[in-house]
């Protein structure tokens, strides 16, 4: 109801206005668009400018189901080359009703006309319009008319639909992707761009050179960039070349260091051995040294200097005493106490 109050208000305000807006006497009537779908792609079809003034009275922000359904049904036979669907698109601010259209239509062509097309909707926009622009190639070079007008439709349709849903999109990527599948013949060779070009300029006009001139700025604005960032990143790789062969260097010294250190510690493990095989042999001797010296003791005081002792005592104990045998045999038992003492001498030296 209210979409049908909205029309009739904008029928009656038509009604009103001549054809520069004076009084109805003025003028015939005009008999305004019906808001739907149908009436738009209908023939004969009416103004794009008059539909959408009917459309923004609509309280609604959508067409009817049935009216969407018919329309992408015959959209083939009812906008063969797309031309009516592009004028809806291109409109700067469309009523919401239209902007949904146009997108359902959008997607409705694309799924129809790109059959086996693997188009990854989560990819760079670039990627997703350059597999798009390689579809339809064939087409936009086509010496048919109607079939070349209908590609390129189509290809701004999906341009449009892709950038608006990838807001970060960069221009700049999505120009070098279009540059084989536009050119004639698919030529992608960017040494022929310039003959292009000089070809071209003579005869674009005042509009073309001002897009020109935009994607000029743009690109050498995106190179100047892509320059700094080159630049940067050489100074970093410098930076880490030589961060690189400092911290090479260091390890060398800290290997060669290692090294050194190993094999000091390998001497001092022989050496280690060395003292304690020596302390082995020291200890074997000095027990051996120990029981030859008590054995040799031993038998210096049992076997020998106790005898001596004895027949000392024995003349020294009869009537009269014998000094003279008991005073050699003291003497005796002092050269023999000389005598091992000069061998304990050598054999602690």
């Amino acid at each position: 109801m209210a979409d049908e109050e909205s029309a009739k208000r904008e029928v009656g305000r038509l009604q009103d206005e001549g054809p520069l807006g004076g009084a109805a006497e003025a003028a015939e009537p005009v008999i305004p668009p019906e808001p739907t779908l149908a009436a738009y792609y209908g023939s004969p079809s009416p103004r794009p400018g008059d539909w959408l003034k009917v459309v923004r009275g609509l309280a609604e922000r959508r067409f009817k189901q049935e009216d969407v359904e018919a329309a992408l049904e015959g959209l083939g036979s009812l906008d063969p080359d797309l031309r009516k669907t592009w004028n809806l698109a291109k409109q700067a601010s469309p009523p919401a009703a239209v902007q949904r259209w146009v997108g359902d239509a959008t997607r409705h062509l694309l799924a129809q006309n790109l059959k086996g097309t693997m188009i990854d909707p989560m990819g760079p926009a670039s990627e997703q319009i350059g597999r798009i622009a390689d579809r339809l190639a064939p087409e936009l070079r086509s010496e048919r008319r109607e079939t070349r007008a209908k590609a390129e439709n189509l290809l701004r349709l999906a341009i449009r639909h892709i950038m608006a849903s990838r807001p970060d999109s960069n221009p700049g990527d999505i120009l070098a992707i279009l540059s084989a599948p536009l050119r004639e013949g698919g030529r992608a060779d960017a040494r022929l761009a310039r003959s292009e070009l000089n070809e071209l300029l003579p005869h674009l006009s005042i509009g073309e050179f001002r897009m020109l001139s935009l994607v000029h700025t743009f690109m050498g604005d995106r190179v100047s960039v892509a320059e700094k960032g080159h630049r940067a990143a050489e100074e970093n790789a410098s930076i880490l070349s030589a961060s690189l062969a400092d911290k090479r260097d260091r390890l060398r010294a800290a290997d060669e260091a290692l090294a050194l250190a190993k094999a000091r510690n390998e001497e001092l493990a022989t050496e280690v051995e060395q003292l304690k095989a020596a302390i082995d042999d020291n200890q074997q001797v000095g027990a051996f040294s120990r029981a030859d010296l008590t054995g040799r003791v031993r038998a210096l005081l049992s076997g020998r200097i106790d005898p001596l002792l004895a027949d000392a005592m024995d003349a020294l104990e009869i009537d009269p005493p014998i000094i003279e045998v008991a005073k050699d045999r003291v003497e005796t038992v002092r050269a023999i106490i000389r005598k091992d003492l000069g061998w304990l001498d050598e054999s602690s030296g």
